[in-house]
C-alpha cells in the first residue's frame, strides 16, 4: 500500500472533526472517524493524527471562533509557552472590550516572562517591533485583513451542515409599553436604573425559517399579577418565562436555556449560532466543565465590526417589533376609542400573547431565509443589499407606519426611534456590571408594570367552552367561502373538550 502523502490539515478542520467526536453520544471509533473526515474534507488523517487532534492539546479549539481558529503554522512561534499564553489573555480582555493595543501587549508579555516557570529565570526580552508584528500577524490578523476572511471562515464550516440543522440563537430586549415619542419610563430601586415595562426575548430558529423555537421571555416578576388574575397557564401558549432583577437574560438563564435546547435536538446533529456575549461564554464554559453537549456543536460569531452579520440583526428582530408594534398601536387606538387608557388596560399577559402570534404567525420563514442569506453565513453574496424583503415584511411595515400616523406626525427617524429604540439594545457594558449583578438580589416584583389596572377574570367551564367553540364553528360554516380546516379543528377541539368532561363526570 503506497504511503499516505502528507496533506495539511487546517484548524478549522481539526475544530470541525472534535465538534463531530464530542457531539456523539454514541462516539465513532478512530476508522469512521477517518471516513467522515474523508467525506466532508476530501483528505485523509492516520489514526495517530486523531488521536492527537482529539486530545486535550487542541481544547483551545472548542472555544475557538471561527475567525480566530484558521491560524496558519507556517513559523515556529520564537516563545510558544508564552504567546499561548498572551492569546489566552487577550481573547478574555477583548470579552471586556478593553483596548488592546501594541504598549499593552508588550507588558502584558513582560509580566508573563515573569510568571512562567520557563521563562522565570531568564533574562526578560525586549519584545521589539519585529517579534511583535510577527505575533499579530501570526495569531492575530489585523482587522482589514480580517474582513473577507472571517465570512469565508464561518461559510467553510456552516456549509457541512444541512441548513434546516443550522440555528442561530439571539436576545432582543422589548419595551412592551413603548408610546410614540415618549421615552420608556424608568425607576430607580436601591440605586439601580431600569425600564419599568421591560422584557427580553430569547429567540431561536433554522436557516430556513421552518423552525422557530419557543420564545423565552425574561421579566422582573415570578409570577406577574396578570397570570394570576386570567388564571393562565403560560405554558399553554408555548412559551417558557423566567425573571431577575434586570429582565435580561444572565448566565444561569444561558445555561438553562442551552441544556433545554440540546435535549429538544435529541437525535439530531445541529449547529448553533451564538453572539460572544458574556453571558453566551459563561454559560457554554460552565456547561463544559461539568458536561458534554449531545446534540448540538457551537460555532461563535464574529464581533459586530466584521461583515457577517447575526441573521436577527439582518431583518428579523426588526420585523418582529414591526409586527408587535402593530398589535399594541392597534389596541391602543381600540382603547382610545371607547374611551379607555390603554396604558392602564394593557397587561404583560396580553403583551406576551402578542410577541407569541408575532413570532409564530406574522415572522415568515421568507423573512429568516432572507435574513441568514444577507448575514453572509450561509454564502458570500456581493451584493446582498440589494436583495429585497419579502412582501409579508413590507406589509408590515407599512401597517406600522400607518397606524404609527395616527399618534404623531410620522417622521421617519420618530418611527425608526419607536420600532428600535437605543434602550432595547442587548449590550455587555463593563461600567454598570456592579448594579447588573446587584439588580438579581433585588425583591421579586407582584407586576410588570404598575400601571395596569387589576382585572379578575372568571374561570370559564368546560360547559362554556364548547358553547363557545359551536358557535365559532357556526359562524365558519357560515361564511361565503368557508375554511374546512379551520371548521375540522374546531370539532376536534370539541370532542377534546367533550372528553374532558365525560372524565370528569366519572
Amino acid at each position: 500500500m503506497p504511503p499516505v502523502r502528507r496533506q495539511v490539515i487546517t484548524k478549522i478542520e481539526k475544530k470541525a472533526l472534535r465538534n463531530y467526536y464530542f457531539g456523539c453520544v454514541e462516539k465513532p471509533s478512530q476508522q469512521k472517524l477517518m471516513a467522515w473526515f474523508r467525506q466532508h474534507f476530501d483528505k485523509e488523517l492516520s489514526q495517530p493524527s486523531v488521536s492527537q487532534i482529539l486530545s486535550s492539546k487542541y481544547d483551545f479549539l472548542d472555544e475557538a471562533t471561527s475567525e480566530a481558529a484558521e491560524k496558519t503554522n507556517t513559523l515556529p512561534a520564537k516563545y510558544p509557552v508564552l504567546e499561548s499564553a498572551l492569546v489566552e489573555w487577550i481573547q478574555r480582555t477583548q470579552k471586556s472590550d478593553i483596548e488592546v493595543n501594541e504598549e499593552v501587549i508588550r507588558k502584558t508579555a513582560c509580566e508573563f516572562w515573569k510568571k512562567i516557570p520557563a521563562y522565570s529565570n531568564l533574562p526578560t526580552p525586549e519584545f521589539s517591533s519585529n517579534w511583535l508584528e510577527k505575533f499579530q500577524n501570526h495569531y492575530l490578523n489585523p482587522q482589514d485583513n480580517m474582513k473577507l476572511a472571517d465570512t469565508d471562515l464561518i461559510y467553510e464550516f456552516v456549509k457541512h451542515y444541512a441548513l434546516e440543522d443550522v440555528f442561530s440563537f439571539d436576545e432582543v430586549g422589548l419595551l412592551w409599553k413603548l408610546v410614540p415619542n415618549n421615552p420608556p419610563s424608568v425607576e430607580f430601586t436601591n440605586g439601580i436604573r431600569r425600564e419599568k415595562a421591560r422584557v427580553s426575548i430569547a429567540m431561536c430558529c433554522n436557516a430556513l425559517g421552518t423552525e422557530k423555537q419557543p420564545l423565552w421571555i425574561i421579566g422582573y416578576s415570578k409570577e406577574p399579577r396578570a397570570f394570576r388574575s386570567a388564571r393562565v397557564n403560560i405554558h399553554a401558549l408555548d412559551v417558557e418565562w423566567r425573571s431577575n432583577g434586570t429582565a435580561q437574560i444572565n448566565n444561569l438563564i444561558m445555561q438553562e436555556w442551552l441544556i433545554w435546547f440540546d435535549q429538544r435536538m435529541s437525535g439530531r446533529k445541529v449547529l448553533l449560532l451564538l453572539d460572544r456575549l458574556s453571558a453566551h461564554e459563561c454559560a457554554v464554559e460552565n456547561i463544559r466543565r461539568t458536561r458534554s453537549f449531545q446534540n448540538i456543536a457551537i460555532l461563535w460569531l464574529p464581533k459586530s465590526t466584521n461583515p457577517t452579520q447575526n441573521p436577527y440583526s439582518m431583518g428579523i428582530f426588526r420585523n418582529f417589533k414591526e409586527c408587535y408594534r402593530n398589535y399594541w398601536l392597534q389596541y391602543m387606538a381600540d382603547q382610545i376609542n371607547h374611551g379607555h387608557d390603554p396604558l392602564k388596560a394593557v397587561n404583560i399577559l396580553k403583551a406576551i400573547r402578542w410577541m407569541v402570534a408575532a413570532w409564530n404567525f406574522d415572522v415568515s420563514s421568507s423573512m429568516i431565509a432572507f435574513s441568514f442569506q444577507r448575514s453572509g453565513i450561509l454564502s458570500i453574496k456581493e451584493n446582498s443589499s440589494d436583495v429585497k424583503p419579502p412582501s409579508s415584511a413590507t406589509q408590515a411595515s407599512e401597517q406600522l407606519k400607518s397606524l404609527f400616523s395616527q399618534f404623531t406626525s410620522g417622521e421617519n427617524h420618530l418611527l425608526d426611534r419607536f420600532i428600535d429604540p437605543v434602550e432595547e439594545s442587548v449590550v455587555d457594558e463593563d461600567v454598570d456590571v456592579t448594579d447588573q449583578i446587584a439588580a438579581e438580589f433585588l425583591k421579586d416584583r407582584d407586576f410588570e408594570s404598575e400601571e395596569e389596572e387589576e382585572e379578575y377574570v372568571v374561570s370559564i367551564t368546560i360547559k362554556e367552552a364548547m358553547q363557545y367553540i359551536n358557535i365559532l364553528q357556526q359562524f365558519e360554516e357560515q361564511q361565503e367561502i368557508p375554511n374546512p380546516e379551520i371548521v375540522k379543528q374546531l370539532m376536534f377541539y370539541g370532542k377534546i373538550l367533550q372528553d374532558r368532561q365525560d372524565s370528569k363526570n366519572l
